[in-house]
């Protein structure tokens, strides 16, 4: 065989060996095309070995040839010491946190949580490519991988994978879905504190039960229409709770095993009887979601507004009246909410919320002695100084009239939880389950044509959440994201620069220069 072709067989061997190493990078061919590239090459290799033996003999035995493999076997020794390094730590990872605010390490309570998962939980998480949600979700999920084996998480960006976001009804960026044994939760924000408290609902043995009272003109949750409850329902799903509805006339004490009763939107008189027990209910063990429209006839008055004042808070006559909401497109009778107090249910809460037809409520505790000083009454959402409460629906001026309406900012949100565990308003409490309420002056705004606008949704789960869960789930801190910018004199910079550019280049070079002659003389 001549020369030239033994050394053809050389250079296709050595071809086809980096062509195999690229495809099977790159996963371009399967694995069995790869294994024939690679014992192509293997056999064009050898072949060359075995018939230019006495060239590879002759060129091995030159002292240069014996120096060059010494710096070869030198590599390729501190490659394979990395390679057993990383291998090593890839079987037992550490990882030590050296950030200043120790952003890589989970709370104690976190912890806990944790190094009692029993069951796996698989975490999608749905953030455009490249986003900060996606790196703050990636940073808190590899966390919590360092810790438990129980998690496992996949990113998926919804643009690129419109069918994956469909199918779990994503409706906006950074959402996680956990999931365990047929059990979901939803998360809308990469925190720990969100994530934590999503792995403590799906881990629960026994789901919390969510009643909507029913038989008074509520939306109903079935109802797939502007006007319905459908998709409040699949949220709240979503976030692992049990939802049915309830009627205090078909039973005769249904608020037992209620973990919170939710009352949207009633049109009509409730009976004495119901009434009697909702008081017994808020006086007692109550968890109570109340959503409650403006009064606009009176065929539209529910009895429940007296029921308030057991708790300090009255009901106003009028609907709320918001000239900015035009600003953003919105009808004067549809007041946009940006301003929150503070409280648990608006921690780290930063969405504008629309209200559609709202009443305003007050916090009067002058109005009642039945200890509400041992009360936390909070106005937790309110309207801003240019909306005021119209009281007069039948004239077709929407001017703000000194005489008649009450000028904002309004509440349109408050909350209310003892400070002390007995003896509220002349009846047993319940040591372990403290009674708490919500109110909010409408209903609309999680109906099907609203409850995806801006801040909607969340403000509702929010406020189901601290009534379901306020003593069981965890309150993690925010870790703060300091910003310490390095700020340079001229002569600073100057000498950075020359320290960057010239004298640690220089260095190297002249050590690389002594070395090669130092070689040369060997």
């Amino acid at each position: 065989m001549s020369r030239y072709m033994v050394i053809g067989l050389g250079g296709v061997g050595a071809t086809l060996a980096l062509t195999g190493i690229v495809l099977k990078d790159l996963a371009l061919i399967p694995d069995w095309a790869v294994t024939g590239v690679a014992s192509i090459a293997l056999a064009c290799l050898i072949a060359f070995f075995v018939l230019h033996f006495e060239t590879v003999k002759t060129f091995s035995s030159k002292r240069s040839t014996r120096l060059g493999f010494n710096s070869i076997l030198m590599v390729l020794l501190f490659l394979g010491i990395l390679e057993f390094i990383n291998f090593v730590n890839a079987s037992h990872p550490l990882r030590v946190d050296l950030s200043e605010n120790r952003k890589f390490t989970i709370a104690p309570q976190t912890r806990n949580v944790l190094d009692n998962l029993v069951k796996p939980i698989t975490v999608t998480v749905f953030s455009r490519e490249g986003s900060k949600g996606e790196g703050q979700y990636r940073d808190i999920l590899d966390t919590y991988q360092y810790r438990t084996d129980h998690i496992q998480y996949t990113i998926s960006d919804p643009d690129k994978k419109p069918a994956l976001a469909r199918q779990y009804g994503i409706t906006k960026f950074d959402t996680a879905i956990l999931e365990t044994e047929g059990r979901m939760a939803e998360v809308f924000s990469p925190s720990e504190q969100e994530l934590t408290n999503a792995v403590i609902r799906i881990t629960r043995l026994e789901k919390t039960t969510v009643y909507f009272l029913s038989g008074h003109g509520e939306p109903e949750l079935d109802d797939t229409g502007k006007q319905g409850y459908s998709m409040l329902q699949a949220a709240i799903e979503k976030q692992g709770y049990d939802v049915s509805t309830v009627s205090f006339v078909q039973k005769p004490d249904p608020s037992k095993g209620v973990s919170v009763l939710v009352i949207a939107g009633p049109r009509r008189l409730l009976t004495r009887d119901e009434l009697a027990q909702i008081k017994q209910y808020i006086l007692q063990r109550g968890r109570l979601l109340l959503l409650l429209d403006p009064v606009l006839s009176a065929d539209t008055y529910t009895g429940l507004e007296p029921l308030l004042e057991i708790r300090g808070i009255s009901v106003g006559d009028g609907v709320i009246m918001d000239p900015d909401s035009r600003l953003s497109g919105a009808e004067i009778t549809i007041p946009l909410v940006t301003s929150y107090l503070e409280h648990v249910i608006t921690d780290q809460f930063n969405l504008a919320t629309f209200f559609p037809i709202a009443r305003a409520l007050t916090v009067d505790k002058g109005k009642s002695t039945r200890g509400l000083s041992d009360w936390d009454i909070v106005p937790i959402a309110q309207t801003n100084e240019s909306s005021w409460e119209e009281r007069d629906f039948e004239s077709a001026d929407t001017k703000f009239d000194v005489k008649n309406d009450v000028k904002g900012p309004l509440a349109v949100a408050v909350a209310v939880a003892p400070k002390k565990i007995f003896g509220h308003g002349g009846a047993e409490v319940d040591v372990k389950r403290p009674p708490s309420m919500v109110v909010i002056g409408d209903s609309d705004f999680v109906t099907n044509a609203y409850v995806n606008f801006s801040g909607n949704r969340d403000f509702f789960l929010n406020s189901l959440h601290w009534l379901a869960e306020e003593r069981d789930l965890i309150s993690i801190s925010a870790k703060v994201q300091d910003f310490e910018p390095m700020v340079l004199t001229r002569n600073e910079a100057q000498i950075l620069l020359y320290i960057q550019v010239l004298i640690v280049p220089g260095i190297v070079f002249g050590f690389g220069i002594y070395v090669w002659q130092r070689r040369r003389r060997l």
